[in-house]
């Protein structure tokens, strides 16, 4: 078993812990940046579950504010930073950060790849069947939010 943390424990290749201290700190200052975060730590938001009930009922607030609800998937929360074609880093709840390689990100209106882009993305298992009907877990990346666009 590999030493130190895992990305998705382990169950996708291509995907390494950064372990230099300084690469570790300049990027997880990069994101502290593009979110414009006052305090260390991971900055992304925490998810909320609603509920109705005697004891909790936080459904109302949606009527009384404009929010964004989304489908629960069941996967890992990272956010994900988008520096250049080779340079894609997943941010853990932890602020552990890994260097995704094999992902890509086209530009959609010009032939070159997207940089210097921060979205906030769910990494799932999917259970596939193969081009034979077998059943094979296959990675994606859901993304849910676009924090900074190049």
């Amino acid at each position: 078993k590999p030493a130190g943390k895992q990305f998705m424990d382990g169950l996708v290749r291509g995907v390494v812990l950064v372990t230099d201290p300084l690469k570790k700190k300049m990027l997880q200052g990069k994101i502290k940046e593009l979110c414009g975060a006052k305090r260390d730590g991971f900055p992304g938001l925490q998810p909320v579950s609603l509920e109705r009930s005697r004891e909790a009922d936080n459904l109302k607030l949606l009527a009384q504010r404009p929010y964004m609800v989304s489908w629960k998937a069941d996967g890992m929360r990272y956010m994900v930073y988008i520096c250049d074609e080779n340079e894609i880093y997943a941010f853990d709840r932890d602020n552990e950060v890994f260097l995704i390689q094999g992902l890509s990100f086209p530009h959609r209106k010009h032939p070159r790849h997207i940089v210097n882009t921060l979205v906030d993305s769910e990494m799932i298992i999917d259970h596939v069947k193969d081009e034979r009907g077998n059943m094979v877990d296959l990675p994606r990346l859901l993304i849910y939010d676009i924090i900074h666009f190049e």
